[in-house]
């Protein structure tokens, strides 16, 4: 047919815009954090390329939610505003009749929501977990950061190096503090470098330069110059938390042998997901309606609004099914059966003819009165 070629092929087109708008934006937003955590010295350079991935892996199932909700009611809205709609109307299409193009279209993402959020979001979180974990075993000047100062080894260390070669693991311009119980040593050397010694066990060895020890609650010190000094690096063994220590990062097999509230509000979640694409796209139909003589901010702002409304109930009812306060059965299609009530109320608004409408003031008008 060809009114459902066409709007397929909008659907589509606009569908892959909005989606790599959102995606870029998420990835530019990724980096900036990501970047500063680095800069900072909060997580390796070696793995932003890694953890911006993974982050994007972690959203994406909520990114094709909102590409759907956004497209189709871009696309409907225009429709609206170009008088397209009158068009159609007029030809015996009837706004029932834009369900099945919209839904066979959604479809394929609509699966992708539920692949992404039940077996990749969850592995994608721990991925970035066990990268966060190898970070924080790393050795102290594995973390440092040229040009900032870093607080390592349970904060009684803190480091700033004016330039640090990864490759040959040299340092220049350093400047270190150690506090060992009352008694803190600040040491400031031009260069230095790591070595491994006997048993395994690896040295910073700084020098030339100078070394100023003091305790707290004396006001004398010492000060002292070295050629070389060798400050120990800690070796701390890597331990990761396993999978599916957290909810988030759980195995849909997991979930669904898991029966403690926390594990059944995670399971709730990731299938509310598919849920909220097919309710947001059946709700982009009815509500794009706009006058055309008017503009179309009004409904796009009330699609803002039942969206976060939308989300915000279903975090609700995660929260309670988490914590015990709501039973799962009940939790898991409760909002999304209210809504989809709130849908079908508005499509009966929207597509029957105002004599036939049982919420038309026309239609009561005609009932009481036995005429038009």
């Amino acid at each position: 047919m060809i009114f459902e070629r066409a709007l397929r092929k909008e659907l589509v087109a606009s569908a892959t815009g909005v989606f790599i708008t959102l995606v870029t934006i998420v990835i530019t937003t990724t980096l900036i954090r990501i970047l500063g955590q680095a800069a900072a010295g909060k997580a390796g350079a070696d793995a932003v390329v890694l953890l911006i991935g993974f982050a994007v892996l972690n959203v994406l199932p909520m990114l094709l939610v909102v590409s759907l909700f956004i497209s189709t009611l871009l696309v409907l809205t225009r429709m609206y505003a170009d008088s397209e709609m009158v068009v159609w109307f007029s030809c015996g299409v009837s706004l029932r009749n834009f369900i099945k193009p919209v839904l066979r279209f959604a479809a394929p993402w609509i699966a992708l929501v539920f692949l992404f959020a039940m077996f990749v979001a969850p592995w994608a979180n721990q991925q970035s977990r066990e990268i966060a974990a190898r970070f924080e075993q790393r050795d102290d000047i594995s973390k440092v950061a040229s040009g900032q100062f870093i607080e390592t080894a349970g904060s009684d260390r803190v480091f700033f190096v004016e330039d640090f070669d990864a490759v040959a693991r040299a340092v220049s311009q350093v400047f270190a503090a150690l506090r060992v119980g009352d008694v803190t040593t600040m040491i400031v050397a031009r260069d230095g470098h790591v070595e491994s010694r006997d048993g395994g066990e690896r040295y910073l060895v700084l020098g030339p330069g100078r070394r100023y020890e003091f305790e707290t609650g004396h006001a004398d010190g010492s000060i002292g110059e070295f050629d070389s000094y060798a400050i120990r690096l800690e070796s701390r063994a890597v331990q990761f938390a396993p999978a599916g220590s957290d909810a988030r990062t759980m195995t849909a097999d997991q979930l669904g042998s898991d029966t403690t509230p926390k594990a059944r509000g995670e399971l709730l979640w990731r299938l509310g997901l598919p849920l909220l694409a097919i309710n947001l796209v059946l709700l982009a139909i009815p509500l794009a309606f706009v006058n055309p003589r008017a503009g179309r901010s009004a409904n796009l702002i009330f699609a803002v609004l039942l969206y976060v409304i939308y989300w915000q109930l279903m975090s609700l009812s995660q929260a309670m099914v988490g914590s015990g306060r709501l039973h799962f059965g009940v939790g898991v299609w409760l909002v999304h059966a209210l809504v989809a009530g709130g849908v079908a109320a508005m499509f009966v608004r929207r597509s029957s003819a105002a004599r036939l409408d049982p919420l038309a003031p026309r239609t009561w008008r005609m009932w009481l009165g036995g005429g038009r």
